[in-house]
């Protein structure tokens, strides 16, 4: 473990907070691990990207590339969250657009990949408005698999994000598949995260608590509601993201928009501009006070105006304004929501015929 000072990097023993270090000899860490001694043993809290950019490659050739540079890269940061959008093109979220550059950057010099990057768009999220409960049943029209599952989707605490519980009796479950009560339940709430990640406008779905209120399985020589052949685990894997939807479509989901903290230092003289293009934004002021001949000013800004605060604030202070900010929170989406299309394979159906 090294430090930096006197104009070079020294060995040390400890880091303390403030400090400048790197480490060596770790053969696999994440972002979020945790290095040395947590005082606070609670999880490390991350605030939630606000941007999502589709990748894609100058040289059509580098496609398979690109798509293993990034696996790579998001082992390393599972905060950029590679996924698929409804192009099947590959898709990465980010905090914004320096750390877009430094991707583009990283995948040139350490991959060889030239990418370019489209537009970033912001990420919304969808809540459960209410309470939604849906059962589907063995042995029952519409339900071609051999699995009964019934969730409870009920909304929670603002970034609380998505909780699951287990409220179905154990006799009830396939131990035969899974061994104990643990891993079904594991195999079930990840067919549920897989679920959510499209809500009904095609936003991740968080802050609620899913429940596990019903499950069942097929017997050879059981009552004719249960008799069948032997249930799989394709039938649950089939079966929980429609059930998932069905409930989600009964409790209905809020879309909402991520809200940022803004500071900016401006020159006394542009402050009533500054903050008439804020108020046109839609902006709430939060404060402001002298910082010898500036002024600071801070305010809730959606996360969406930004990039036009950013393009602005030169013109509007001759160059000499400063801007800094941060994720605050998720609030509604007034008027007609923003939606965002599944990529094909995405659960959306809500039928199992």
């Amino acid at each position: 473990m090294q430090t930096y000072g006197d104009g070079g990097w020294t060995s040390v023993d400890r880091l303390g907070p403030g400090a400048i270090g790197r480490v060596r000899g770790l053969s696999a860490v994440r972002v979020g691990d945790a290095v040395g001694e947590r005082q606070d043993p609670g999880e490390p809290h991350f605030p939630p990207p606000t941007l999502s950019a589709a990748v894609d490659t100058v040289r059509p050739e580098d496609g398979p590339a690109l798509r293993t540079a990034l696996t790579q890269l998001a082992d390393q940061d599972p905060l950029i969250n590679v996924h698929l959008d409804a192009a099947g093109k590959p898709t990465v979220s980010l905090y914004g657009r320096v750390q877009q550059e430094v991707l583009e950057a990283t995948l040139a010099d350490e991959y060889g990949v030239e990418a370019r990057f489209a537009d970033a768009a912001v990420l919304h999220i969808e809540r459960p408005r209410g309470v939604g409960t849906a059962v589907e049943r063995l042995n029952t029209p519409g339900n071609p698999y051999q699995a009964t599952i019934g969730l409870r989707i009920e909304p929670a605490a603002p970034g609380s994000g998505v909780r699951f519980a287990v409220a179905a009796p154990a006799r009830d479950m396939p131990l035969y598949l899974y061994g104990d009560v643990t891993r079904f339940a594991a195999t079930i709430e990840q067919h549920v995260r897989e679920a959510l990640a499209y809500g009904l406008a095609g936003w991740p779905v968080t802050d609620c608590v899913v429940t596990l209120v019903e499950a069942g399985y097929s017997v050879a020589d059981g009552p004719p509601s249960k008799r069948g052949p032997t249930s799989t685990a394709r039938d649950y894997r089939k079966v929980a993201p429609v059930v998932c939807r069905q409930a989600l479509r009964r409790a209905g989901t809020q879309v909402c928009e991520p809200v940022l903290r803004v500071s900016l230092e401006v020159p006394d003289a542009d402050v009533a501009a500054v903050q008439t293009v804020l108020g046109r934004m839609g902006a709430g002021l939060t404060g402001q006070w002298p910082a010898g001949p500036m002024a600071r000013i801070d305010a809730r800004l959606v996360a969406a105006r930004l990039h036009a605060l950013q393009h602005q604030l030169p013109d509007l202070t001759g160059g000499e304004g400063l801007l800094e900010y941060r994720f605050d929170d998720y609030r509604p989406v007034h008027g007609r929501p923003p939606r965002r299309a599944a990529p094909g394979g995405a659960p959306t159906a809500e039928s199992l015929t």
